[in-house]
């Protein structure tokens, strides 16, 4: 398993972080080097009739598998700094892309990315000190679509007279 220390990815953060989603963006960006050079070192075999293109594009695929991998895996948590919603963006543009390549849109992707786009908005507005009722944010991305608030919660929101009469029948 790769060391959790990784390089600096951006000027003025520190190498060393316990931020999930900046450790899994900082492994991505290892994944596309290991990528761009595999696929330049392909080119040139080739180009050459060099023996071994046929490990390097193996390697090539491994390198897919894994920057595949990893930006799936910045879908299954909530960012927690403003970094981490900045790698989940990221996440959701590449997603994004990868969807309007299909013939046929992929659930999971439309989901991970409303989870990538909820839980990166979720931290700018917290940080911004934004009020998201006054500011236009919840009405632009209603609060209960996020699927990162609990779900009972956001059909006591939806529903309020449910979860009251409810409350009146218990007990």
């Amino acid at each position: 398993m790769p060391s959790a220390r990784v390089a600096v990815a951006v000027t003025g953060l520190p190498e060393d972080t316990q931020d999930f989603h900046l450790t899994l963006g900082r492994a991505i960006a290892r994944a596309g080097d290991d990528i761009f050079r595999a696929e330049d070192e392909i080119a040139a075999m080739e180009a050459t009739n060099a023996a071994g293109a046929g490990l390097i594009k193996m390697a090539l695929d491994h390198a897919f598998d894994r920057e595949e991998a990893l930006i799936r895996a910045l879908a299954t948590a909530p960012a927690s700094s403003l970094g981490g919603a900045a790698v989940q963006l990221a996440a959701a543009v590449k997603i994004f892309a990868w969807s309007t390549m299909e013939d046929t849109p992929r659930p999971e992707d439309e989901r991970a990315i409303r989870r990538l786009m909820s839980s990166a908005l979720t931290v700018m507005v917290d940080a911004a000190g934004l009020d998201a009722e006054r500011d236009g944010v919840n009405y632009l991305a209603a609060p209960t679509t996020n699927p990162w608030r609990d779900v009972y919660q956001r059909l006591a929101d939806l529903f309020p007279e449910t979860v009251s009469e409810e409350a009146g029948h218990e007990g």
